[in-house]
């Protein structure tokens, strides 16, 4: 039987309700729902990969479905464009 109670959708950390895929997310909620270090995030966002934010006068934010998208991508292209990245600017990358 469905409980009426349950989240239909994803729900966010320290959230009881789950977003809709246009909510914004500060970067503090997309960093622990990806767990990436804000240095890898943002290299990221750099190279395309992940999503770009939506500034709001001097804040930026992140729509929900879009960090979700991201986080279904797979994870070997993010490795792969982070060290094609890495490699291209001369730093070293540390092997997994």
């Amino acid at each position: 039987m469905n409980d009426p109670k349950a989240a239909p959708g994803p729900v966010p950390p320290g959230n009881q309700l789950p977003m809709p895929p246009e909510a914004l997310m500060k970067l503090p909620d997309v960093l622990r729902l990806t767990a990436f270090s804000r240095t890898t995030f943002y290299e990221l966002v750099k190279l395309g990969v992940a999503p770009k934010p939506v500034h709001v006068g001097a804040s930026a934010f992140w729509r929900y479905g879009e960090v979700l998208a991201f986080l279904r991508r797979d994870p070997a292209e993010m490795g792969e464009a982070l060290r094609a990245a890495r490699m291209a600017q001369g730093r070293a990358t540390r092997e997994a």
